[in-house]
């Protein structure tokens, strides 16, 4: 076996950190039109140490701020200061994070519960928001659901990513380390025949997705989960029945059972108080 090659990277220099800077703090205005926010950007720029990470993220957050202060408080906060034993998260992704609004640190904070690279939808990512009671409240006749989607976008456009399509599991996992406890199991893309034992053993987990699979039932150790807030059984083509113990979730608060054979809910369902969505489309 060939020994593995590493390849240091080096920082970006001086001539290549504006121009990436820009690129995010600036997108299509000309830089040069305003030669005070230059100047500050420059120095927030030689902050950054040459690193791209530091450069996108700072960039991507102060493309909404136009005025000078905003960008004079960035280049003067005392984050930038803390000592290196003090942290081990980049200054300027906790300047990125200190800096959103109130309501979008706690939608981004819930994402912690995510392991690094989990894939979600937007839709159910949403949905998460709403059953924790994450969203303000909406002025005029919006719908909740509406907000989320302006918050995620809003999350998204601060992303460093060039994409835009998800957000930086390397912040995510800076900011907030994921607990050794398994709080996150997604088995969609298994195809799985039987329930494992194992998974009711998870006593801490609060999201379980089991779409897709090939289980006639779901098994009564379910109701082991105390601490599941979100069940996902979309797609289960041979699902017909939920086992009673589901009544014993009493912190669920989103329940899929889209496309199943399911032809009817237990009773005691309606002990969930929790239970903020219910997916029964495409149901028998």
């Amino acid at each position: 076996m060939l020994p593995a090659l590493v390849h240091d990277l080096k920082r970006l220099s001086k001539e290549d950190c504006w121009p990436l800077f820009s690129k995010h703090a600036f997108g299509n205005r000309d830089p040069n039109e305003d030669s005070t926010l230059k100047a500050i950007g420059g120095k927030i720029v030689e902050k950054c140490k040459g690193l791209p990470l530091a450069i996108q993220t700072l960039g991507s957050l102060l493309h909404s701020q136009i005025e000078a202060e905003e960008w004079d408080n960035v280049l003067n906060s005392r984050i930038w200061d803390l000592p290196d034993h003090k942290s081990d998260v980049l200054p300027a992704l906790r300047l990125s994070y200190h800096y959103l609004p109130s309501q979008l640190k706690r939608c981004f904070a819930y994402c912690s519960i995510f392991p690094k690279g989990h894939k979600f939808e937007k839709r159910d990512l949403v949905r998460m928001w709403i059953a924790k009671s994450l969203l303000q409240q909406p002025k005029s006749k919006r719908r909740k659901k509406e907000v989320g989607e302006q918050y995620f976008n809003e999350l998204l456009s601060r992303s460093p990513n060039d994409g835009k399509t998800h957000f930086n599991s390397q912040v995510f996992n800076k900011l907030f380390p994921v607990p050794n406890c398994l709080r996150v199991l997604s088995l969609s893309s298994y195809n799985i025949i039987e329930f494992l034992d194992s998974v009711a053993n998870l006593k801490k987990l609060h999201y379980l997705d089991l779409s897709g699979a090939d289980i006639g039932c779901l098994p009564e150790r379910v109701g082991y989960l105390h601490n599941l807030e979100t069940l996902k059984s979309s797609g289960c083509h041979r699902l017909k029945c939920l086992p009673a113990e589901l009544r014993n979730l009493t912190k669920l608060e989103h329940l899929d059972i889209k496309g199943t054979l399911i032809r009817e809910l237990l009773d005691s369902i309606g002990n969930l108080k929790q239970l903020g969505y219910l997916d029964l489309s495409g149901t028998q």
